[in-house]
Formats: structure tokens, sequence, C-alpha cells
């Protein structure tokens, strides 16, 4: 990979079955205002978090009820040591300085709020454990770290943090079925109370009439929107379902049209749509939000190309509206020349660099990230192809079950990942993935 402007883009994933399972560097920025350190760009939930100046990593370890915190400054990715906080920890933020950091508990029901030593023989230490909402999966800071939002899954509510006291301030009801991933957005000033606050619903849900379930349209997914000003809902956008994903079946359940024992290609005549469904997380770059998610396709036979699809949905924040723009990322990796294909299966979470236009989408059943292009003007994504092999779309394999995404704009040299199973450069795992691929 090449690097240009002194600058190494750094993504750092989360993952799947341990603490943390893959890290890859690429943007957390930050500004200072009359001495405070904030947020530069829109800030979203994720099961990591960077502080302002990325210095200072945390990664949520569901499976032993701990984060762990570590030093990246100056490219030093050294472990600092976990921090037990509740059950199931999902959601992680960190304040802009760094000097603190908010873990949500799915199974305690609870915020852990943690003190974070970057010295000394301690990573940190719980302070309080906040009560929440059922079920707390994610949390996400305002641009100025003034105040918190948790998305709590199973009471469908919002509680808001005041970040100064650790105290629940108010619930948001009624924000929608499983609220899940948050995101806010940032116009630049020291004032946390004119942003917007967006919150997906995780499932579908049914259009109110006119459809059969089961039908490629029949429901639609929902993203709850609130002013941080008074913390109230201002608006339900509906994101409408893409009427053409790009494959076609052999046959059509609704229609009762039974697939032949042995399609041929002159079979697959039958157009497919599909409607957004597993909304776990979205990013906001300018106006515009993108949400990856797992399309369903009800309609048409089994088919490894026909039943899911990997969408990315754009909403426009202006407008309140979806912005049509929505792709089918499967559809790009099906598209490109080379033989060897993997689709971008269960697109989990998102994040975009804040000094371009660009994207990188977790694929957590591939263990890839697929990078996204998109216009600035109209929101439209696309899926560029690898620089060194125009045969394939850039698409870089990680480690198993990815997560989670952040980028780190603060620091410049080798991308660097983590595993399991130890540390990688970003660059070597991409060397790697090209000598398997000229090997076959």
């Amino acid at each position: 990979m090449k690097f240009t402007n002194r600058l190494g883009w750094r993504f750092v994933l989360a993952g799947g079955a341990a603490a943390l399972a893959i890290h890859s560097y690429v943007t957390s920025q930050w500004a200072s205002a009359q001495g405070v350190t904030r947020f530069a760009g829109p800030t979203s939930s994720q099961p990591l978090a960077l502080s302002a100046d990325g210095n200072v990593l945390a990664v949520v370890n569901p499976d032993n009820e701990s984060v762990t915190i570590f030093d990246v400054e100056a490219d030093r990715n050294v472990k600092i040591g976990d921090v037990h906080v509740g059950q199931e920890p999902n959601g992680v933020a960190v304040s802009p300085d760094g000097r603190r950091a908010w873990v949500a508990n799915t199974v305690s029901g609870t915020v852990s709020a943690i003190t974070v030593h970057r010295s000394g023989p301690h990573a940190g230490r719980v302070i309080t454990n906040i009560p929440v909402g059922t079920e707390p999966y994610s949390v996400v800071p305002t641009p100025n770290g003034t105040k918190l939002y948790v998305a709590n899954a199973r009471s469908n509510n919002i509680s808001v943090i005041d970040a100064a006291t650790n105290r629940v301030i108010k619930t948001i009801d009624n924000v929608g079925f499983e609220p899940r991933g948050l995101a806010v957005t940032n116009d630049g000033d020291g004032d946390d109370d004119d942003e917007t606050l967006l919150v997906t619903q995780f499932l579908s849900l049914p259009v109110a009439v006119g459809k059969l379930d089961g039908e490629d349209d029949s429901k639609v997914g929902l993203v709850t929107s609130i002013s941080t000003g008074n913390d109230s809902i201002t608006g339900t956008i509906i994101l409408r379902p893409l009427a053409n994903t790009g494959f076609l079946a052999a046959g059509d359940a609704i229609a009762k049209v039974a697939p032949p024992a042995a399609p041929q290609p002159a079979d697959f005549r039958f157009q497919t749509g599909a409607y957004p469904n597993q909304m776990n997380n979205l990013v906001i770059r300018g106006r515009f939000a993108f949400l990856p998610n797992t399309g369903a396709s009800p309609n048409g036979p089994t088919r490894f190309n026909v039943n899911t699809q990997a969408l990315l949905n754009v909403v426009d924040i202006n407008d309140g509206r979806d912005a049509g723009q929505t792709i089918n990322m499967h559809l790009a990796v099906a598209r490109q020349t080379n033989a060897d294909k993997l689709f971008v299966t269960q697109p989990w979470a998102i994040a975009a660099k804040h000094r371009a236009s660009e994207a990188y989408v977790v694929s957590a059943a591939s263990n890839t990230v697929i990078k996204v292009n998109f216009n600035p003007a109209n929101g439209a994504p696309t899926v560029p192809n690898n620089p060194s092999d125009a045969t394939r779309v850039m698409q870089v394999g990680v480690g198993k079950n990815p997560r989670g995404i952040v980028i780190n704009e603060s620091v410049w040299g080798t991308p660097l990942s983590f595993s399991q199973r130890g540390a990688r450069s970003w660059k070597h795992a991409r060397a790697r993935q090209q000598r398997t691929q000229k090997g076959r």
C-alpha cells in the first residue's frame, strides 16, 4: 500500500470470540478549542473506541467481562492492561482527552464509568456502575464529550448520561424496536446541544399495508432521529427496499413458480429485491449517514446469491430521508473479473475517514474489510477495485469474526492489525493475502 501526504491511515478492528479479535488502523481526529480537546468528526458507537488525539484505545471483551486499554500514541501499540467491568460488555466510549471511558454491560444492565491510567500499575478502575435500561448494547459520546447516549436494546429506549456526574439525566422512550447503532453529528463548535443523534433499529418492520410477508419489499428499515438539545425524538427515517439486487432467481415463491431441479442459465429470469435488516451500526460523513446491513430477500428459492445481500443504505440527514443511493456490495464482488470471489457476508460495522470520501465496512462472516468510496454531493457509494490488482475489489482479509472498526488519522507509518494470536501489520496481511491468491 502506498501512503501519501505523510499520513498512514490506520484502521482498528475488534472482533469475535475473545478480548480483541482484529484491529487495523485508519482515523480518530482531534481538535482543541480553548484548551479543551474535542472530537473533530462525528462520533459513532463501536465495541472499541479511540480518544480524540488517537493516543488511547479501549476494546471491550464480552467473554471475560473486561475492557482492555492500549497506548497507541506514536505507533507504540502497547497494552496497558485490563479493567474488569460488568457482564457481557458490548460497547465502549472514550472521553476526548482519553482519561475516562464508559462501557455498556449488556447482561448487567449498567454502564461502567472508568478512569483510565496511562501510567502506573493499573490500566484504570471502575468509579461507578450506572444503572440504565434493559440490555444496553452500545454507547456514544457527544463531540465535546459532555453527554453519552446508551442504546438499551430490550427496553427500546435511550439513556442520556451526564459525563461530568455519571448520572442518567433523561430516558428517551419509544425510540423503536431494538435500538443498536448510534451516531452523533458534529458541527465543529463547543456546543453539544445543537447536534443530531441517529439510532438504528436492528430489525426491519413490516410495511403497513399492501404487502405479503415473504415479498422482497414487504419490510422497511427504520432510523430514529433525536435532537441533542432537548433529547427528544424529532422523526423516523424510513429505509426503502432495494428494488433490484442485481441477481436473478430461478423461481418465485410469491408467484408460486418453483425452480427446476437442475436450473440452467436461461431459468434465472426472476428479478430479486431486498429490504434492509440487521442494522447494527452506522457512520456519519458530511450530510449523509451510511448503514451497512444484511438485506433480506425472502422471495425466491434458496440460493447463495439470492436470499441475503450486503446492502449499504444512505440517509440524507438534512432532509431526514432515505437518500435513494443504496448499493448491494455483493454485486461489486460478483462483477470482479477475478474468479476467486468472497462475498461481503454479514456487513456489521463501518468507519469513515473525515478527510476523504472513503469508508471501510467490516464483513463479520467473511473475515474481511471492504473499502467504499462515496460522492460527497449526493452520498452515492461505490466499491473500488484494488489498486494493486484491478481484477479484485478493494477487500482485505483480517481476523476471525471482526465486529467493529475505528480509524486513526493521528498516526502515520505501517498499518498495524492485532489478532487473538498476536500482532501483525496491515501491510503484511495484504502481502500474505496476495501471495495466497497468486498461488491458487
